[in-house]
């Protein structure tokens, strides 16, 4: 039998100052965020039987997780896998960034020089994750919320898809975007779909 993970990006969240958060700590959803949040649980209760929620550990996943776990009656569980991506360019204006640099950041010599993590060291972790969960979990429905980058990474590299310029893809998840993979009974993929309530 199939096993179907939701990748779930976290839902809108403050950032006045519109900085490159990353991994820095704080940033709560906003009122919108919280809004979104509520008819992502909602969509799970009515269409799906969710087994397990899991988080990355930053706050404005763990929020998102917590607001589906209330509605879906399941305790989050954190997992450092699902984490956002680490880079030296954490609390710079992305007005700067883009004023400054053209291409992805994992291009970029400061990310490169100052150990940022790599599309392929991301990819990896969150293959790890997915691999993990589907053995504890076979044959069930499984959200894991986590961000944009390792979402895109991990699902562009899965699919066989270019990871070239992955933030200015068109089809790059939104917040609150869900991505719905189902896997054989090998754990291999069987179907994707992107889900995006309006």
């Amino acid at each position: 039998m199939a096993a179907t993970i939701y990748l779930v990006r976290h839902c809108p969240y403050q950032n006045p100052q519109q900085i490159m958060t990353f991994r820095l700590p704080g940033y709560a959803l906003n009122s919108q965020g919280r809004k979104k949040a509520q008819e992502i649980a909602d969509f799970f209760k009515k269409n799906s039987q969710i087994a397990r929620i899991y988080s990355s550990p930053i706050l404005r996943t763990k929020q998102t997780a917590q607001i589906l776990s209330k509605t879906l009656n399941l305790k989050p569980l954190i997992s450092s896998l699902l984490i956002e991506i680490d880079s030296p360019f954490k609390g710079i204006k992305k007005r700067d960034y883009y004023q400054n640099h053209s291409g992805d950041i994992y291009v970029q010599k400061e990310h490169l020089l100052g150990v940022g993590e790599s599309i392929g060291q991301i990819n990896e972790r969150i293959a790890k994750f997915i691999q993990k969960v589907l053995k504890e979990n076979p044959d069930k429905e499984i959200i894991a919320v986590s961000h944009g980058d390792p979402i895109m990474i991990y699902f562009l590299s899965l699919t066989a898809q270019s990871l070239e310029n992955i933030d200015q893809r068109k089809d790059y998840i939104p917040m609150g975007g869900i991505i719905k993979l189902i896997f054989d009974e090998n754990n291999k993929l069987e179907s994707f779909k992107r889900i995006n309530l309006n």
